[in-house]
């Protein structure tokens, strides 16, 4: 019984990494998806207003340069905040104390057919 909770105790640590992972990805995907389309409502009130005023000097394209930059840095720590805690999970799974004991139990016991054999 000793062996085989340590195994499944090990999956489920492995299970929780790669679930966090996947849900890492998602979060990444929403966040994203909702600045790029915040950014296009904005850019569209923006040209909308400089339409009604009509104004072909440069201003309307450095106004719009603006909006685009802000939103890049926007997006890059957005990521950058969901990458860095996606590392500290994946960092917290890793030194968890049942994943290093689990380690070698797994290898050892694959299957009760192996561990049979074994003995």
């Amino acid at each position: 019984m000793g062996n085989e909770w340590l195994t499944r105790a090990g999956c489920l640590v492995v299970m929780l990494g790669i679930w966090s992972g996947i849900g890492g990805v998602l979060q990444e995907r929403l966040v994203y998806s909702r600045l790029k389309w915040r950014q296009r409502n904005v850019i569209t009130e923006a040209k909308a207003r400089l339409n009604e005023e009509n104004d072909d000097s440069g201003e309307a394209e450095k106004k719009l340069a603006e909006i685009n930059e802000a939103f890049d840095k926007q997006i890059s720590d957005a990521m950058h905040k969901i990458r860095v805690s996606i590392g500290c999970v994946g960092y917290a799974l890793s030194s968890c104390p049942v994943l290093n004991a689990v380690g070698p139990a797994i290898f050892a016991t694959s299957s009760p057919v192996v561990a049979h054999r074994r003995t």
